[in-house]
């Protein structure tokens, strides 16, 4: 294992500098409310990373979307998939796909309201120890009136996330 720590290339002209800050690594920096990050964010739930996220991601993917969907397939990886009911992540994601924000006093509800709308939800949940497997990640596969949206994105912590995968296929409504 490397000691990034004794090889300063500025002494040793042999050495080779890594990128180790996100932004060498060509990361956009997130953008975070000081208030969010002392307060935390305003939510249902026990946990900023197994509830709020996931509802944050679940709305996001319904914008993209274009609205509700009519199908959901949602796979809950590793910790979401240890901790997802007694955290509330299901509920969670249920209320975002539902469109409810984070603040929304219907979203302890939102199981409930997606049965009463008709949203027909699978779920899965899997261990997966992959490397490159964070340990709050949550795979939507969504379907709206032809429109199909597949994301996969992780809890970041503090109730915020990032998106890693989308796949948009809107190809159905160009015909």
């Amino acid at each position: 294992m490397l000691d990034y720590a004794s090889r300063d290339p500025s002494s040793d002209p042999a050495a080779v500098r890594i990128a180790l800050t996100p932004e060498e690594r060509g990361w956009q920096p997130e953008p975070y409310s000081i208030l969010r990050q002392v307060l935390g964010p305003d939510f249902h739930g026990p946990s900023s990373s197994h509830t709020a996220a996931p509802q944050l991601i679940a709305l996001k993917a319904r914008e993209l979307l274009g609205g509700t969907p009519d199908r959901a397939y949602v796979t809950l990886y590793n910790s979401f998939a240890t901790t997802g009911k007694g955290h509330g992540t299901d509920t969670a994601i249920i209320a975002g796909l539902l469109g409810l924000a984070t603040t929304n006093p219907d979203t302890p509800n939102a199981d409930a309201i997606a049965k009463e709308k008709g949203l027909t939800i699978e779920w899965e949940t899997r261990h997966d120890d992959a490397d490159y497997r964070h340990p709050n990640g949550v795979a939507l596969d969504l379907e709206r009136d032809g429109v199909r949206l597949q994301m996969y994105a992780i809890s970041t912590g503090g109730g915020n996330f990032r998106v890693l995968i989308i796949n948009l296929n809107a190809s159905a409504l160009a015909a």
